[in-house]
């Protein structure tokens, strides 16, 4: 590893957006409660983008198993990657210029559409909203005090008892109702669905 040359990348990371000296873990987690030092989070890219006095390039490993990522911490000066199985399979892209590496990655890769313009706006998000009543009454603070809003999400507690494809009658009394009025205030809404099959009681 060059001194003067800078990793970026990878996804959900804790940390600084330099990797220099840091190391990673590449598996998708649920990391309810993370803190800063925990390393496998919610998404995993394996594509890394180095930049030095302007000139970049980037590598994508191309591998589905557990891997890791380490930029110089086991061994100063030196990065390196490696998978728990599967084929070592991993592409080059040259730039020189930034925007010519990550060209070359979404040509493999794939591009997706431009997102539906109320995806650009604002978008009101917690752990989480509930009984019905909250979130009603957070969508009309939002249009009260004239705050831009487009979207709301909903977390798990909307659910009855966690479970995927369910909605807790008590909390939601009138959720098809509530979707249809959010609606018509002009709001989208998210609903996490984390596909599980949960324990019967």
């Amino acid at each position: 590893m060059p001194e003067d040359e800078h990793y970026f990348g990878l996804g959900d990371k804790t940390g600084p957006m330099d990797h220099r000296d840091l190391a990673f873990t590449m598996w998708n987690t649920d990391a309810f409660g993370w803190q800063e030092s925990t390393d496998t989070l919610y998404k995993d890219i394996p594509f890394i983008f180095a930049l030095r006095d302007g000139a970049s390039y980037g590598i994508f490993l191309d591998n589905t198993y557990r891997s890791s990522f380490d930029f110089g911490k086991e061994q100063s000066g030196a990065y390196s990657f490696r998978a728990d199985g599967g084929d070592l399979d991993y592409y080059f892209f040259y730039g020189p210029e930034p925007k010519r590496v990550i060209k070359q990655l979404s040509e493999l890769v794939g591009r997706i559409p431009l997102p539906p313009l109320f995806a650009l706006g604002y978008q009101q998000c917690r752990y989480s909203y509930y009984p019905e009543s909250q979130v009603r009454q957070i969508a009309s603070e939002f249009r009260k005090r004239k705050i831009p809003a487009d979207v709301i999400y909903l977390d798990i507690d909307y659910q009855k008892n966690n479970r995927p494809f369910t909605v807790d009658t008590e909390r939601f009394p009138n959720f098809q109702g509530m979707i249809k009025d959010l609606r018509a205030e002009g709001f989208k809404v998210v609903a996490i669905t984390d596909l599980h099959i949960a324990d019967l009681p």
